[in-house]
């Protein structure tokens, strides 16, 4: 027997995304990229685009915390290569501002040199802000 899939549909998308967003700004930033990434593999449409810089992000800092720099570096500057084209704003979300909070959050990891043990001021750690756009 077969047990039937749930269908996709903008409902759930709705509900994953949020429980998602709630887990990033609760600073749950490992347990998000789970939930997005669940529902990353299973959009086809722009929304995975902006899924996947915001999955990025979620890690960048995951990795910031952990003292992975250089992972940290890396996803930083992939998450905002790929939120770029989307700004200000996309699938309820204002990246405009997730961007600045990014780049304050993440600006010890850019200046560092190598050898340097940046850190993390859990101060400049984004949240994420919905929008009307």
């Amino acid at each position: 027997m077969t047990i039937p899939t749930e269908e996709f549909n903008d409902e759930i998308f709705n509900k994953e995304f949020e429980e998602g967003l709630a887990l990033f700004n609760e600073k749950s930033f490992f347990e998000c990229h789970e939930v997005w990434e669940a529902l990353w593999m299973r959009v086809s449409d722009d929304r995975a685009h902006v899924l996947k810089g915001l999955l990025q992000a979620a890690i960048a800092i995951h990795h910031f915390r952990r003292h992975n720099f250089e992972g940290a570096r890396k996803l930083y500057e992939g998450q905002k290569r790929i939120l770029a084209p989307s700004l200000p704003a996309a699938i309820g979300v204002d990246l405009a501002r997730f961007a600045r909070e990014m780049d304050a959050c993440c600006a010890p990891l850019r200046l560092a040199i190598s050898g340097d043990a940046p850190r993390l001021d859990i101060n400049k750690i984004p949240t994420i802000h919905k929008t009307n756009i």
